[in-house]
């Protein structure tokens, strides 16, 4: 695979899997990269006049190529990165392994301390930070 290609792949992925988190978490009143993310000392966006706290999941993620003489190249996500470049096995396969990190900010649901669905008003004037950490 050209590095063009892995490039354009990559991003398409990406996109797409935003695109259906985006979709799928509607229904759990969780808003994936909302719109007009305001930045302080806690993120917030306004979401159906509510103000809704943002936070950044971060990935990070190992990609690895191989090829053998057997069976046709392919390109696939691994779970755990264990080295970078590439390898020759004793049995014909050639691996290449890269790593990629991306960030995507995410409303997630918010609950009050009654264990009620609502969405935190945060006040402008002075910080304010409703979740206890």
């Amino acid at each position: 695979m050209e590095l063009k290609e892995f490039i354009k792949e990559t991003l398409l992925q990406i996109i797409t899997g935003v695109r259906d988190a985006q979709t799928e978490s509607a229904e759990y009143d969780a808003i994936v990269n909302p719109a007009n993310i305001e930045k302080g000392d806690v993120m917030v966006t306004h979401i159906d006049n509510n103000v809704r706290t943002v936070q950044n999941i971060c990935f990070e993620v190992a990609l690895a190529s191989s090829s053998s003489e057997a069976t046709k190249a392919g390109i696939g996500v691994m779970l755990a990165y264990i080295g970078g470049g590439i390898n020759k096995n004793t049995d014909g396969q050639n691996s290449i392994t890269t790593g990629i990190k991306f960030t995507i900010p995410i409303a997630l649901p918010a609950i009050d301390n009654k264990n009620k669905a609502s969405s935190p008003n945060i006040s402008f004037g002075t910080p304010t930070n409703r979740h206890r950490y």
